[in-house]
């Protein structure tokens, strides 16, 4: 864990129904700000687009270690796979970059990550954008 005790330790999911909305670039502008608000803070990222990994693609250079991981949240084994990274971590922030068409997975299996969080203390967010073109 990061020594910095004024970090706030945090789970946020991105998601949405449909590509295209913008999330892998809130994902990156997340890490971006998070990453300047708590610096010593260990953040970790879960792509969840195993097809087309923008967001992990993107997180190289900048001078911030960032730790990623991909999992096909599709089925549950990627959600336990991700509750079993998040919780071996030892990550102060973690954010989930949500592949399109998950909703239903996100209904089904949700609640495993939600247990790690609850259990390690994580403040949970969900942001859904919406595009209404």
């Amino acid at each position: 864990m990061t020594t910095d005790t004024n970090t706030e330790r945090m789970l946020v999911f991105i998601g949405n129904g449909k590509g295209g909305v913008g999330k892998s670039t809130i994902a990156l502008g997340l890490i971006d700000a998070l990453g300047r608000r708590w610096p010593a803070a260990r953040i970790g990222v879960v792509e969840s687009d195993t097809n087309n990994p923008d967001v992990m693609k993107s997180l190289s250079g900048g001078g911030r270690e960032i730790d990623a991981a991909a999992f096909d949240l599709a089925d549950e084994g990627g959600w336990i796979g991700t509750a079993n990274w998040i919780e071996e971590g030892g990550r102060d922030i973690i954010v989930v970059s949500g592949a399109a068409k998950l909703s239903a997975a996100i209904c089904r299996h949700a609640g495993i990550i939600d247990d790690v969080a609850t259990a390690l203390g994580m403040r949970q967010f969900m942001l859904w954008p919406i595009d209404r073109m």
